[in-house]
């Protein structure tokens, strides 16, 4: 009976052991739904929650699955393209739990009132019509807040207007550091029809007489044409200051454009 009770309990350790390494076969790893990529490259390990086993995980970050969507945009990949991918790169689509879509966008953060806030305030300080008039954050409308990257954006007040109909004053903010940004609309509830338009910059010296983009040297073009935008990298043929409009090339290129000066090696154009 002790022969016999030994065997009966390495057989079902033997089947225990069959059922352990079954059950760890079928075990997937599962992808997210929404994912924030901070980099320019998608890898696939991105896509998958964590913890994910470390052979997966080393394995899986070195395959790449495109380029990460701009600020603004973003990208959808379907269960039907994830397969594909995933039977491309040498793995088992069957493995992974997909879910019907996955949805990828740039990591960033997203810009604030007091941000603004303290765009308009400089702006204000910088008016001699206006010193010592402040605004509070309550005084503000803003229909959108873009997501941004994790810097200082160097806001300022590119243009303001008065709306006679709405008796509101409208400001639109633009971003230095991050030109391609989408201007942000803000309505003033208590600023009076009088306000000067943005004629300095938020460290109050005057653009007009720097030279923002010089000539040979790359820089930015913001291009606008209906509601396409785009950031193309372009090389001035001339010197320019703040709001002049310069001949430029678009690098690696024969073409040639006009295109405005709006900051420190950016520039805009319209189509």
């Amino acid at each position: 009976m002790p022969r016999i009770a030994s065997l009966l309990g390495i057989f079902l350790l033997l089947c225990f052991a069959e059922v352990d390494e079954a059950g760890a076969s079928a075990i997937r790893a599962v992808f997210r739904t929404d994912v924030s990529v901070s980099g320019d490259v998608i890898l696939l390990s991105h896509l998958l929650v964590k913890p994910v086993p470390d052979g997966l995980l080393d394995r899986a970050s070195r395959i790449p699955l495109g380029k990460t969507p701009q600020f603004g945009t973003t990208r959808c990949l379907s269960r039907s393209s994830l397969q594909t991918m995933l039977a491309d790169a040498g793995f088992e689509p069957d493995k992974f739990l997909i879910p019907e879509s996955v949805t990828l966008r740039r990591a960033g953060r997203t810009i604030s009132k007091g941000d603004i806030l303290l765009a308009i305030q400089s702006f204000l300080a910088n008016q001699n019509t206006f010193v010592g008039k402040s605004i509070s954050s309550d005084s503000l409308t803003i229909a959108d807040y873009p997501i941004v990257p994790d810097i200082d954006l160097k806001l300022y007040v590119k243009s303001s207007a008065f709306d006679a109909a709405l008796r509101r004053r409208r400001v639109s903010i633009a971003s230095r550091a991050f030109p391609q940004m989408n201007r942000i609309e803000v309505n003033l509830n208590d600023l009076p029809e009088s306000l000067p338009t943005a004629k300095k910059n938020l460290t109050g010296q005057d653009d007009e007489k720097t030279v923002l983009v010089k000539a040979g040297l790359r820089a930015q073009v913001t291009l606008e044409a209906g509601n396409t935008r785009m950031v193309l990298t372009v090389v001035p043929l001339a010197r320019g200051y703040r709001g002049e409009v310069i001949r430029v090339r678009l690098a690696n290129s024969a073409k040639y454009l006009n295109a405005r000066v709006v900051a420190q090696n950016s520039l805009e154009a319209t189509y």
